[in-house]
């Protein structure tokens, strides 16, 4: 084992999160506002105003997995949550490759979000104006390194400016939400229309199922980031159990919140119009609802973008500190501020990326059409690693499901259901995204996979000989020191 630091510089801060905390950990790297202004108006284009029946079925979808989720934690709380797992459960290269595939998905997540920081930022104290790329670029790395101090100054300062930006947010959208339900139940503006039960019907949809299922993928990425209070059950009071709850209430918020927000404000204006607004949807309902002081909902729109960027530096740097600090990565990257107690290396090492890959996004339309393609893909590759965590819990589990009726259903029955919706989501969106698209993400996974046999043919890490397996009796995990196949 490396010496290149002290055991007690390895450890992260025990206890320092509530079940309070770890809810806003899940529901703060979704970021409900900023992902439904940014994907709006490929719903509509898709689903048209039946948009709210795939978010519901998709939110089902995913609170499946997270119940999965939720009894793989009960198992073992761990900052690398992924990979052990799947390492254990089932085997140490599927599992090396998960928590690669976590990692590069969080992280290709942030190379979205901090491309279009800057500019929005920019758009709302300006709108309208072309701004200089290397502005947009200085002011985007300014908000990256804001993001990276408050992930390394602490858990505690991390959730408390979490809770924070989600008052403030949250204030602002229901102001614009009640707004909204005046200009369309009660002024009936031209172009606008009420909440109707008629955006749950299959027939809503202009292209009827495919549509729904086209929605659904775009969904994968509405839902992306669900999971982060997962990663921090070394930090969570009540670490067997208060990561996986935060995540099932955190989803069972979201389906609601998502679909209520939808429902009022693809009814703003007409379809055709919403859609010419692409990734701007809500910055076009506030000035329809305020005017002037429309740019306030373009501000709780940026604000959940900080959010979900820090909490998708959170938890990235979690699984690369687990990582390296099982020697599977680096060593050096697994060290810990004394002070502060958070994977510091991990987070800056990481935390750079998304500046640095907005230098070819600014500066060449090639680079810019690129990593367009590769953001595009993320939602893909978080629905391939859900579905690879539901089923690796069933596997787990799978001498357990005979006990009794609760633990077939809880430990079985849900999170293969919601395995096989994602699976199934995963490979309708390989087939119908854009060719480019889907190339991306095979590639990005493929890249993963060669990762793994790399390292299980390289690395001597306790990790690729250690085999855990599920007691029969109470789901409890036995270590065995032996090798894997």
């Amino acid at each position: 084992m490396s010496t290149d630091s002290p055991e007690e510089h390895r450890t992260l801060r025990a206890n320092a999160v509530t079940l309070a905390g770890d809810w806003v950990a899940s529901v703060a790297c979704v970021a409900p506002s900023s992902t439904v202004a940014f994907t709006l108006a490929l719903l509509l284009l898709f689903a048209g105003l039946a948009s709210p029946l795939a978010v519901v079925v998709a939110g089902v979808g995913m609170l499946l997995v997270a119940v999965g989720y939720s009894r793989l934690n009960n198992w073992k709380p761990h900052a690398g949550a992924p990979y052990i797992w799947v390492g254990r459960a089932v085997h140490p290269m599927l599992g090396f490759a998960t928590g690669i595939l976590a990692i590069l998905a969080a992280t290709v997540a942030n190379v979205g979000n901090i491309t279009l920081a800057g500019t929005y930022l920019l758009g709302i104290i300006s709108p309208g104006h072309n701004f200089p790329k290397i502005l947009v670029w200085i002011l985007s790395a300014a908000v990256m390194a804001l993001v990276i101090f408050v992930a390394v100054r602490g858990i505690r300062p991390s959730i408390v400016v979490q809770t924070s930006i989600i008052l403030f947010e949250y204030a602002i959208v229901i102001l614009f939400v009640i707004l909204a339900l005046v200009h369309e139940i009660v002024t009936k503006a031209p172009g606008t229309h009420g909440p109707s039960l008629a955006a749950f019907a299959v027939h809503t949809s202009p292209t009827g199922f495919s549509g729904l299922a086209n929605a659904a993928v775009i969904c994968g990425f509405l839902y992306a980031g669900w999971e982060a209070p997962l990663v921090l059950g070394e930090e969570s009071t009540k670490p067997r159990f208060n990561p996986g709850r935060a995540a099932i209430l955190g989803l069972v918020f979201l389906t609601f919140w998502y679909t209520f927000l939808i429902i009022v404000f693809q009814g703003v204006a007409s379809p055709v119009t919403a859609l010419t607004q692409k990734t701007d949807v809500l910055t076009y309902a506030g000035q329809v609802l305020l005017h002037g002081w429309g740019r306030l909902l373009s501000l709780a729109v940026f604000s959940a973008v900080f959010g979900t960027t820090q909490m998708q530096l959170v938890e990235s740097s979690r699984i690369t500190f687990a990582m390296a600090r099982d020697r599977l990565l680096a060593p050096a990257i697994s060290r810990i501020h004394p002070t502060f107690q958070t994977p510091w290396v991990a987070s800056l090492l990481l935390g750079v990326i998304p500046p640095l890959a907005l230098i070819p996004y600014l500066a060449s339309a090639g680079a810019t059409t690129a990593i367009g393609y590769i953001i595009s893909a993320d939602g893909l590759l978080y629905l391939l690693m859900y579905f690879i965590i539901a089923a690796a819990c069933v596997w787990y589990y799978r001498q357990y499901l005979r006990t009794s009726t609760k633990n077939m259903v809880v430990s079985g029955v849900l999170p293969l259901i919601g395995a096989v919706f994602n699976l199934v989501i995963f490979v309708y969106g390989m087939i119908k995204q854009a060719h480019q698209v889907s190339i991306v993400a095979g590639v990005l996974v493929a890249l993963c996979l060669v990762w793994a046999v790399a390292a299980r043919l390289i690395s001597r890490a306790p990790y690729f000989t250690e085999r855990t397996v599920a007691h029969p009796r109470d789901g409890v995990s036995i270590s065995e020191e032996e090798p894997v196949g």
